[in-house]
């Protein structure tokens, strides 16, 4: 991110963020700190079968 308004923000004000980028992680996704990035997607079927259990 190259800038924001979050120093500034009051609750009535919108934010405002430039140049950020975003991951969605879903359940059984990792993100790895050190690289900061998302760690190797896992298969999707074991992906499927956690989002599964979870949702039980």
């Amino acid at each position: 991110m190259t800038r924001s308004n979050i120093a500034e923000a009051r609750p009535e004000r919108a934010l405002s963020m430039y140049d950020i980028r975003l991951h969605v992680l879903s359940s059984g996704d990792t993100f790895d700190l050190a690289k900061r990035r998302p760690a190797v997607v896992p298969d999707v079927t074991v992906s499927h079968a956690i989002e599964a259990q979870a949702a039980e």
